[in-house]
């Protein structure tokens, strides 16, 4: 359940510490304009090249370590109920520096509320008021009649998604557990 507490850190940025217990506790969840965030890890695939960093925008799985998420869905809970947990804030400016890899990186993961600019699988088919899925790494798509949407159900897509950006809003289901 999300709190009313200050959240240790903007949602827009990504925090570094030796000592967690300056920003909180993983799980930890945080509510701030009708959105909720969630205190996780950053999996060390995402960091270090600039291809696997996590940015605005990107579908978030969870891994084998509870609180930890990465954007590549193969470093993900395989065939988990939860294997879809967030999505990184979209107004998310700050990056993790390349060859960065022996620092630990935490950042507020959406998981409720509106969020306007979820990066798609580039489509370009996603509709008003539809069911929307985890797909692939970092991305989402429109679940097709007939799919089991369990395991990477998201939420109802806002509006059409934007063909030259390859983002769509989406209302977020609230995860609660996962990630």
């Amino acid at each position: 359940m999300a709190t009313d507490k200050t959240p240790p850190f903007s949602h827009k940025k990504y925090a570094s510490s030796v000592d967690l217990e300056k920003i909180g506790q993983l799980g930890d969840e945080f509510s701030e304009g009708g959105k909720t965030y969630k205190l996780v890890q950053v999996h060390t695939a995402c960091v270090g090249a600039a291809s696997d960093v996590i940015t605005a925008g990107d579908v978030l799985y969870r891994t084998a370590t509870e609180n930890v998420v990465t954007n590549d869905k193969s470093e993900g809970v395989a065939d988990s109920a939860d294997n879809y947990c967030g999505v990184a804030p979209s107004d998310l400016s700050s990056t993790i520096p390349e060859s960065t890899s022996t620092t630990t990186y935490y950042m507020l993961m959406q998981v409720g509320g509106r969020h306007d600019a979820v990066l798609t699988n580039g489509d370009d088919d996603i509709a008003a008021v539809v069911q929307i899925i985890a797909s692939g790494d970092g991305t989402c798509d429109s679940a097709a009649a007939g799919t089991d949407i369990k395991p990477n159900y998201m939420g109802i897509s806002a509006a059409a998604d934007v063909d030259a950006t390859n983002k769509v809003a989406v209302d977020l289901r609230y995860v609660g557990t996962g990630g």
